[in-house]
């Protein structure tokens, strides 16, 4: 009897600790976000406590919560309030709760809840939802976590880990996750065709040279993941043209030992699944497989890894577990490795050596392979490093996918630091400055046109579209003035006006019965001009002149009217000019103009003209 009493004195004061659950207790947990329209979180932790022994049992119950805020928190067992204490030190709460009576007994259990809310696992930005669940910290036996969102939140952009379960309920989407595939992390979601991100850039071109030079630099352009509106470029630029790669390249009149600030503002659309503006051509996607500097593809070390691992999925693996991030580097004017200097300093990376090894196995293993260069927008650099530091930018690769007949964009260097699943599923995150592809430093992207100031020239944030985003072209016309005076050139000008890039453009260009052949334009960015040259024939006093011409494109159609008096003046201008020489120098021959006094009285006439 005095041993028994002994005993159950001793199991009062066990309590149960986590750690030791393994041994004495079986635990399960069920946590629940229910994330409301809001935006507020409601979480409840479903506890069950099971005895591995007849010897102990669960006196108390300790839950420890790392990176969230929190509020109304409340327990339960058997719908009965359970006392709490609280403690809160740095980042850390612990949340302890009392049992009201002991259940004792090997095989015995005992559920229990805990509740919070939390205002900020839910942040609404710009045109998305971003949800973040941190990693737990206790170790059960078993859990899983089960995500509810409002389906009003939009489609999913990124969910990672992989939910093994999915389902639409009463208007909200439900995922659950195995709580071991969060053994490495916490979870990861955003909801929302796309997001919208406002730029504002700044460039500094200047000439140096002894005479007026035509400059360009790089605009952000559409790629496979973002399309932009363009609402300010100043000065306007002289021309737009599109590289081999995609590149914007705007081009501006520097006079001799001049420089120029351009002021750039647009809007950055970026998708969660990739779209297709264009096809590249096969010229292009064979420069994509060529060696560059810092892609060295005809390394011996990276051939021999490129014939092992073969495929895109692979190669990022490989780079995601071989390079590990080094955030002491991250600074302006950082020496950049290049692939094969990344195999042998595997813990010195930073973003441009993922991008870099990924690229030259990718093209070593006949997959075309380019980088991105531009900004990536993070909540946590130390989980996504390299966001925006000084104007320092962020690069990730993208390959070509035979399948889709797309460029995929994936991102090594954020996998690698927050393990989250940046191959299968993007981000919303990232927009592109320049791509390089062709070759691997330049275009030049925005924030590395400074001058002497070294001010910030990248300035993003989160917006929503331009109300006015339609496309919207105009038409114009020049006439060429040259010594034909029975055919004439006419340039027919098509400017892009709207926002946005104008894709496939094909005039109809025709007068009379006859169809002018134009050049289509793939991509006709915003600012930028397509240029027809058309062959007017005239005759004689412009009795073969059109009356106009027509220029159709698939947004409108414009009539241009020719003035047949301009031409029939100019005609006869000419025809007086021929005349007028013939009688000069028919007065010559025939010694009926002596040119000597000829010279004088014109001489006379000029200067009496001077002296008025």
């Amino acid at each position: 009897m005095i041993k028994k009493i002994f005993l159950a004195l001793i199991l009062l004061f066990i309590t149960y600790n986590p750690v030791k659950a393994q041994e004495s207790f079986s635990t399960y947990a069920k946590v629940e976000y229910k994330v409301l329209e809001s935006g507020n979180t409601a979480v409840t932790h479903t506890i069950t406590i099971t005895n591995n022994s007849s010897y102990d049992y669960a006196k108390s119950y300790i839950l420890e919560l790392s990176n969230l805020n929190p509020e109304n928190i409340r327990a339960y067992e058997d719908g009965n309030l359970i006392p709490i204490n609280l403690d809160k030190s740095d980042e850390k709460y612990s949340i302890k709760l009392d049992f009201p009576s002991p259940l004792a007994g090997k095989g015995k259990s005992r559920t229990f809840l805990i509740t919070y809310d939390d205002p900020n696992l839910a942040d609404h930005n710009g045109e998305v939802w971003e949800v973040t669940i941190p990693k737990l910290q206790i170790k059960y036996t078993s859990y899983k976590i089960v995500l509810s969102v409002p389906a009003s939140f939009g489609q999913e952009a990124l969910i990672s880990p992989e939910e093994v379960e999915k389902k639409e309920i009463q208007q909200r989407y439900i995922y659950v996750f195995d709580g071991r595939d969060l053994a490495r992390s916490g979870i990861s979601a955003i909801f929302g065709k796309f997001q919208v991100y406002k730029l504002k850039l700044g460039y500094y071109l200047k000439n140096n040279n002894d005479k007026k030079e035509l400059l360009s630099l790089a605009i952000p352009p559409d790629t496979s993941t973002q399309k932009v509106y363009y609402t300010k470029i100043t000065p306007e630029p002289a021309k737009i043209k599109v590289d081999e790669d995609g590149n914007w390249l705007a081009y501006f009149e520097i006079l001799p030992k001049k420089s120029q600030d351009v002021e750039v503002e647009a809007f950055a659309q970026v998708f969660a699944n990739p779209v297709k503006f264009l096809t590249p051509y096969p010229a292009t996607l064979l420069a994509n497989l060529k060696p560059q500097e810092y892609w060295e593809t005809e390394d011996p070390q990276i051939k021999e890894i490129a014939t092992f691992l073969k495929t895109p999925n692979a190669i990022y693996d490989f780079v995601t577990d071989n390079l590990t991030y080094n955030y002491d580097r991250v600074k302006p004017e950082i020496q950049r490795y290049g692939a094969k200097k990344a195999l042998s300093a595997t813990n010195e990376a930073i973003c441009t050596e993922f991008t870099d090894l990924f690229i030259a196995l990718s093209r070593s293993a006949g997959i075309p392979a380019r980088e991105i260069n531009g900004y990536a927008h993070s909540d946590n650099s130390n989980l996504q490093p390299l966001s925006l530091i000084a104007d320092v930018l962020h690069s990730w690769p993208e390959y070509w996918d035979e399948t889709q007949q797309n460029w995929i964009p994936v991102d090594p260097t954020w996998e690698s630091t927050s393990n989250i699943d940046y191959f299968n599923k993007f981000d919303l995150k990232h927009i592109a400055f320049v791509i390089h592809g062709k070759d691997s430093k330049y275009p030049l992207p925005a924030g590395s046109y400074k001058s002497d100031n070294l001010k910030k020239d990248v300035h993003v944030e989160f917006s929503t579209l331009p109300e006015n985003n339609k496309q919207a072209l105009e038409i114009d016309h020049v006439i060429v003035n040259d010594i034909n005076i029975f055919r004439k050139k006419a340039i027919i000008k098509i400017k892009n006006t709207g926002l946005s890039a104008h894709y496939n453009l094909s005039p109809k260009i025709s007068y009379s019965d006859t169809q002018i052949v134009t050049e289509e334009s793939a991509v006709l960015p915003p600012f930028a001009t397509h240029e027809t040259v058309v062959n007017i024939p005239l005759g004689l006093f412009a009795y073969k002149t059109p009356e106009s011409i027509t220029v159709t494109t698939d947004l409108m159609q414009k009539e241009i009217f020719l003035n047949k008096t301009f031409f029939v003046t100019q005609q006869l201008l000419a025809f007086l000019s021929i005349l007028l020489i013939f009688l000069i120098y028919f007065g010559v021959k025939t010694k009926k103009i002596n040119v000597k006094v000829f010279r004088n009285k014109l001489i006379n006439i000029l200067n009496n003209d001077k002296k008025t």
